[in-house]
């Protein structure tokens, strides 16, 4: 079964596993990268799957963005508005739906970890196909996930999947985080590189491309492996991107 965010304390445990071992080693600098955050952009930034609310708040901050972050589960969102920020703005999502966003209002989009707890390929896409609708034309969606080629390996802080055992689409894949706080488990499942591309592409995303950093990479904090940890999966919404635009291709 996926991974119950609103169950005793699922909230809280995650929270304090990501602070724990510093999130952004987990590749979150790609995603910031690939966005080009750096540079102003019209619109605010839309993190899907905001979980407690670091990234977004961290994105405010560091870059100065307006960020409308969101999540499926009410005890993540709670976490996030504990912790509250003038530039973010907390949403609730049902069905993959954003009905508080009109078509080609966003800035740029993210989604951390999201598609891999996915039981159904269909659920990525419906999420891909949400996102393009609320990008502008030339704006940019980076997922982030852990790379299916290295299911079973040993990093230094997290392993998914069973040492050993060879994955098809689709299956369930233990995800288990450990820190000095102690391991977490989550319920994960296998997707090989090309279902997170096709996704995108399904979804209506031009140029869709596939990064697989291999550590020492200053984006991937201390892990010494020639493993790729993590895939980072990017696309463009399609049409002329806004004047001035970074992105523009």
């Amino acid at each position: 079964m996926p991974t119950d965010w609103n169950a005793a304390n699922a909230a809280d445990e995650y929270l304090a596993a990501a602070d724990a071992l510093d999130w952004l080693d987990l590749g979150y600098r790609l995603v910031f990268d690939a966005l080009d955050l750096d540079h102003p952009q019209p619109g605010p930034v839309l993190d899907y799957g905001c979980g407690p609310g670091q990234v977004a708040r961290y994105v405010a901050d560091t870059y100065g963005h307006q960020v409308i972050a969101v999540d499926v589960a009410p005890a993540m969102l709670d976490q996030a508005a504990a912790h509250p920020h003038p530039l973010v703005r907390l949403h609730r999502v049902t069905d993959q739906a954003l009905p508080f966003l009109a078509d080609g209002t966003v800035a740029a989009a993210l989604s951390c970890f999201v598609f891999v707890e996915q039981a159904h390929r269909s659920t990525q896409v419906a999420i891909s196909r949400e996102v393009r609708r609320v990008l502008r034309p030339g704006g940019r969606f980076a997922v982030l996930t852990t790379h299916p080629d290295s299911a079973g390996i040993p990093f230094s802080y997290f392993q998914f999947g069973e040492p050993g055992r060879s994955y098809q689409p689709g299956d369930a894949m233990t995800t288990r985080i450990t820190t000095a706080q102690g391991s977490l488990v989550l319920q994960d499942y296998f997707w090989p590189v090309e279902v997170y591309r096709s996704a995108l592409t399904e979804a209506g995303f031009v140029d869709v491309s596939c990064q697989a950093p291999v550590p020492p990479h200053p984006a991937l904090g201390r892990e010494t492996t020639p493993h790729p940890p993590v895939l980072l999966v990017t696309g463009t919404a399609p049409g002329p991107a806004a004047p001035g635009d970074p992105n523009t291709h």
